[in-house]
């Protein structure tokens, strides 16, 4: 074997037919290449043929664009063995030690934590950089692995390190006493991962019932309720914005009526009295036709304007594996004949107060019902897209009615907006849990 080092032109370097089908971030290898040198050089045989560094290889000749590269001749007995030795007889770096080299890379970086930035070709923000440049990826599992050193036992590091459980898995467990997590691991792997997801289910109920205690607090806490109201009472009141979520035959709960049709007919012919402006409708797929046709022959006074969607995450599982998923609902838009009203009024810019996404699409990400979305109705809507609404389809002050309430995403948007708003809802209990999150979240 020659150990001298030599420089190679790497259009002579031959690499051949090799076993490694996945380069990984060769983009990483390469700035760390460029700024620390070549730390450990390639092997080729006398005639040029690779036995290892194929990464290292590809990060010079492809990214960096270098005609030559660090190595030396090696006398291997054959070409799958010298790969083999290289890749497999060695230690990657544990997750515990990606960690300290992670914050060590965070630390060097530009204070700008939580904001993007671009550093030596990464965008992204710093935690995001630092994981990538590490190994983990992504800055989930980076902070999945911190969170394990920050709250885990040695035990639970120990086997986090030696892989016998995930970071994800392991993260989980940190949420439990020390007690706990060295107790689990004394079970077999699926026994592990049962418990661990038992640990999570437990912080969240734990945290779910601390958050609707708080509400209720704030409901029992609330005077002076000015602004806005909960009631049982159907009758018809008048008000700038009608925001309706009427049931539509998504759920299977005991207030989707027996004949849709009759029963949209019958609000949908009430509540144009109350004067709105608009009249906004979330409705379903399935029905959307049929929803089109009552709607403009109930609505009377009532012009359609046009279909606005809430587009929800596409994480939202299919409902029916015979079709595509349904991941927007649509919004039925209704103006009144002869109103003079605009959208976006004077002072308005779209993507200036809520978020830059406006395009007559309300995105929101449906699995993430925590704080003030946290899912305490079957049907419910998220606040964000409530906001979208009323921020376009009224000035502060005016009055925002929904005579399908549930627990009142729309009468927390509308108090956050400086609106006034009443709520109607048929069951005294989801009356209670609206009156407790407008208390607690619905602050201007």
């Amino acid at each position: 074997m020659d150990e001298q080092l030599k420089k190679l032109r790497v259009s002579d370097i031959k690499a051949g037919r090799r076993h490694r089908k996945d380069f990984g971030d060769l983009k990483s290898l390469a700035l760390s290449i460029k700024e620390e040198g070549l730390l450990q050089p390639i092997g080729v045989t006398s005639d040029m043929k690779l036995v290892f560094g194929e990464r290292r290889l590809r990060a010079v000749r492809d990214v960096l664009k270098r005609k030559t590269i660090l190595g030396r001749i090696v006398d291997v007995s054959s070409i799958v063995a010298g790969e083999w030795t290289e890749n497999e007889i060695r230690k990657d770096f544990s997750p515990s030690e990606r960690v300290s080299i992670a914050k060590a890379i965070e630390k060097a970086m530009p204070e700008r934590r939580g904001k993007s930035q671009n550093v030596d070709g990464f965008n992204g923000r710093t935690d995001d950089i630092a994981a990538k440049r590490s190994g983990f990826g992504n800055r989930q599992t980076y902070r999945q692995a911190k969170k394990v050193l920050a709250n885990g036992s040695s035990n639970l590091i120990l086997a986090m390190d030696q892989g016998r459980v995930s970071i994800s898995a392991a993260a989980l467990l940190a949420d439990a006493d020390v007690d706990e997590q060295n107790a689990v691991l004394e079970l077999d792997e699926k026994a592990i991962l049962k418990a661990a997801k038992e640990v999570r289910q437990r912080q969240t109920a734990h945290r779910n019932g601390q958050q609707k205690a708080a509400e209720r607090r704030a409901r029992a806490n609330s005077n002076g309720r000015k602004l806005w109201k909960i009631t049982d009472n159907q009758r018809v009141v008048k008000g700038d914005l009608l925001l309706a979520d009427p049931p539509y035959w998504i759920s299977k709960e005991p207030w989707e009526p027996k004949d849709l049709e009759a029963f949209t007919r019958d609000w949908c012919g009430r509540w144009p009295h109350c004067g709105a402006d608009f009249i906004a409708i979330f409705w379903s797929q399935a029905k959307l036709i049929d929803g089109r046709t009552w709607f403009d022959e109930s609505l009377e006074g009532y012009s359609f304007q046009q279909i606005l969607v809430w587009h929800a995450n596409n994480n939202w599982g299919p409902k029916s594996r015979s079709r595509f998923k349904e991941s927007w609902e649509p919004i039925f838009l209704y103006r009144k004949r002869g109103t003079k009203r605009t959208i976006l009024s004077k002072g308005k810019m779209w993507g200036g107060e809520l978020h830059n996404l406006d395009c007559h699409v309300a995105p929101v990400p449906e699995g993430n019902y925590t704080g003030q979305d946290l899912k305490q109705h079957p049907c419910q809507k998220p606040v964000s897209v409530m906001r979208w609404l009323i921020n376009a389809l009224t000035e502060p002050g005016e009055k925002v009615v929904s005579p399908f309430c549930g627990v009142a995403p729309c009468g927390i948007a509308a108090v956050q907006l400086g609106r006034k708003y009443l709520g109607i809802e048929k069951y005294a209990k989801y009356r209670k849990i609206a009156e407790a999150r407008i208390s607690a979240y619905g602050k201007e």
